[in-house]
């Protein structure tokens, strides 16, 4: 509900130390309030951390997909 929030959360130096868990649910969000950018971005963080979650590379298909069109 805090968007703003969350934002400010993504745009954090440390957000990197964040689970990869915790990063999919945020990028999710960020997505569904149209923030796109910064979706794919945290997303990104999210696969570097855990490359072989099927989800995480699935949301970022996804999101990648929004950015484009």
């Amino acid at each position: 509900r805090d968007v703003a929030g969350l934002v400010a959360l993504a745009s954090r130096a440390d957000i990197q130390d964040r689970s990869a868990v915790s990063l999919l649910y945020l990028a999710r969000i960020l997505d569904n309030k149209g923030y796109h950018d910064r979706s794919v971005k945290i997303l990104r963080i999210a696969r570097h951390q855990r490359p072989e979650d099927f989800w995480i590379s699935f949301a970022l298909a996804l999101v990648s997909g929004h950015t484009r069109g």
